[in-house]
């Protein structure tokens, strides 16, 4: 388990992406880049990426529908309670990706 704080974890995410994003690494790239804080196990991490590469977008960027999408999965599994209000928007945040992307 990580003993860094999630501001200070994703802080320190902008250098493995790439000006052209995420899409374009190799699971093996990102382990090497990321600190070993984020990606633990450099195999498993690399491996893990590979098979869910395809929900990435290329550019790196969370898109408001993708999380809302999520949110309504993990309801339908009882992950997130039924009546709990949960706005997207307040669950993800693009400015360090937008940082690594130079905008």
């Amino acid at each position: 388990m990580s003993k860094l704080k999630p501001g200070r974890i994703a802080s320190r995410s902008p250098r493995a992406l790439p000006p052209w994003g995420l899409g374009y690494k190799s699971g093996e790239e990102l382990a090497r880049l990321m600190s070993k804080e984020i990606s633990g196990d450099p195999k498993l991490y690399a491996e893990s990426f590979e098979h869910a590469r395809e929900a990435f977008p290329p550019d790196s960027l969370v898109s408001r529908d993708g999380v809302t999408r999520v949110i309504e999965t993990m309801r339908a599994f009882d992950a997130v309670p039924a009546g709990m209000k949960m706005a997207p928007e307040r669950v993800y945040d693009n400015r360090f990706v937008l940082k690594a992307l130079g905008r």
